[in-house]
């Protein structure tokens, strides 16, 4: 040391020349060694968020310093790419020779990726499969834990997620652009459901810095944002295309809850243009006012927020073709909509207690009927009178009703449909109150009667909701041909012959609407057989 001193002393400016030249080889050596450590991995494993790196030989101080600059995980995750910076990992060294990378990764699933190391002229890649099973208590950005094979039936569950002005954004450290079609918010996929309901990639912004708590409203109960389908005024629709997709989400996301506290401090936002009707059945889910995305002024940022809803049809693919809208099926059972029965009866006040009592009373049958002389009514049956005579004096040991539900209140309307024991009607949208009806048990058997018009059989959707409620289902429909299938419209009796003729042709745009709007004309000793066998087993159920 001394002597260097001295050499500095008297050399000056030479001194400096050769501290220089001997410097720049020293660094260069460090600096290699750090490019090419990529060259001395052994061994690549994963376990949740951590990759696990081992080496050949021991690193050096210098080493690790810089180490996190050279790692990079690359993968596509949903048809995008994506890449996450070494630089954005928390580092832990176990030894000298092996290190814990763990990755913010953004999405809950299975990712088959690549750990990129950089050399000074190329890149070292190590295939690997990395599972990701919880969402993280390490990092704080936004994460998704998404559902359903493609944008045709996801939704996502979601953490810290912003939302301003219906943009969405997604805090975290990551380079990636979410798909052009990511998510379809209702409970009807393509190309059926509202396009309006559909979030595009382009909605979503990933940004890396996280909102401060100043900028932006913090949401800590968890919150659904969600589209509704067409004609959310008709009580099927309403029911089984919004209601039900909605409570079968819930369950999932929340797990089964009893009807008591179901109705929780949750969010429900409206994410469509539809006209609002029968709010009370959302209300049913939550004791927070219903918003509309359109109507949230302030930025928010969710602690938890679930996106789009369940799928629950068959078939679903984006190619299907016009006709296909006919041929749709509801993928339902009686687990389905488990719960969903009580939390109404208990948002409307219906006492379970006094339907319990009232049920094993006298059975109620009711019979709905429909008002001619609305513009809104297209078919009937041409012989109610005889038919409601015919109910009253097989079943002497039953109360009959005959109810036109449009005319009577809603709450109504749903505790009449909760004690009865059979609900019998002509296929329309008032037998959607099977849904309140006490699922059938057997000494407590409960029944759904649909009467269907003249070869009118490619639409099983009542089928499917009295599954849903766990009520016997029967169907009903004339043997012969009926003598006035219009009653108003003559026109049409040509093409209603045509497609009698073509039984194939139901599920079409040519012939759906002309057989389901056909008046029906029930033969009543046949429909007597179907009758007396519904009774049969009431009688002996009570």
């Amino acid at each position: 040391m001394k002597w260097r001193y001295h050499q500095i002393k008297c050399f000056g400016f030479f001194t400096l020349i050769i501290t220089f030249s001997i410097f720049i080889p020293i660094v260069a050596k460090n600096s290699i060694f750090t490019e090419h450590i990529c060259d001395f991995i052994s061994i690549v494993e994963s376990d949740e968020y951590n990759v696990t790196v081992t080496f050949q030989k021991a690193l050096n101080h210098l080493t690790k310093r810089k180490i996190k600059d050279v790692f990079a995980f690359e993968t596509n995750i949903y048809d995008e790419h994506l890449l996450i910076s070494g630089k954005q990992a928390k580092l832990i060294f176990l030894t000298d020779s092996q290190l814990i990378l763990t990755f913010p990764f953004p999405f809950i699933t299975k990712y088959k990726g690549k750990l990129k190391c950089k050399t000074r002229k190329s890149t070292n890649v190590f295939p690997i499969n990395v599972s990701i099973t919880q969402f993280s208590n390490v990092f704080n950005f936004s994460q998704m834990k998404c559902f359903g094979r493609n944008y045709l039936n996801r939704y996502c569950d979601g953490r810290n997620i912003g939302l301003s002005n219906k943009t969405y954004y997604f805090y975290s450290p990551i380079i990636y652009s979410f798909p052009h079609n990511f998510i379809c918010l209702s409970g009807r996929s393509p190309p059926f459901d509202r396009p309006e309901t559909h979030l595009k990639g382009n909605s979503i912004i990933v940004s890396n810095s996280f909102p401060t708590s100043s900028s932006i409203k913090k949401v800590k109960n968890i919150a659904y944002i969600f589209g509704r389908f067409y004609n959310s005024a008709m009580l099927w629709h309403m029911i089984y295309d919004n209601l039900v997709p909605l409570y079968s989400t819930i369950i999932t996301v929340e797990g089964y809850l009893h009807y008591k506290i179901i109705k929780n401090n949750r969010h429900l936002i409206l994410s469509d243009d539809e006209y609002d009707s029968f709010m009370n059945l959302f209300k049913s889910l939550t004791l927070k006012p219903i918003k509309h995305i359109d109507m949230i002024q302030s930025p928010l940022l969710f602690t938890r927020v679930v996106i789009g809803l369940q799928k629950l049809e068959s078939n679903i693919h984006s190619e299907r073709d016009p006709d296909a809208m006919f041929r749709f099926k509801y993928n339902y059972n009686n687990e389905t909509g488990k719960g969903l029965r009580a939390a109404v009866l208990e948002h409307f006040g219906i006492n379970p207690i006094i339907i319990e009592n009232q049920i094993m009373k006298k059975p109620l049958i009711i019979i709905q009927t429909r008002d001619k002389n609305t513009s809104m009514n297209q078919r009937e049956i041409t012989n109610i009178q005889e038919l409601i005579a015919l109910i009253n004096k097989t079943c002497n040991f039953c109360e009959v009703k005959q109810i036109d539900y449009g005319k009577i209140d809603f709450r109504e309307q749903i505790y009449l449909s909760s004690i009865a024991s059979v609900i019998i009607g002509q296929h329309g949208s008032g037998l959607s109150h099977v849904a309140w009806m006490h699922p059938s048990q057997e000494k407590r058997k409960t029944y759904l009667l649909e009467i269907l018009p003249y070869m009118y059989n490619c639409r099983d959707w009542y089928k499917s909701a009295a599954n849903l409620a766990n009520v016997e289902y029967y169907s009903y429909m004339p043997e012969n041909e009926p003598k006035n299938a219009f009653f108003s419209e003559k026109s049409k009796e040509k093409m209603t012959k045509w497609c009698w003729n073509h039984q194939n042709y139901c599920d079409t745009f040519d012939c759906h609407d002309v057989l389901r709007d056909q008046n029906i004309e029930v033969e009543l000793e046949t429909f007597s057989i179907i009758l007396k066998n519904i009774l049969n087993e009431i009688n002996y159920s009570h």
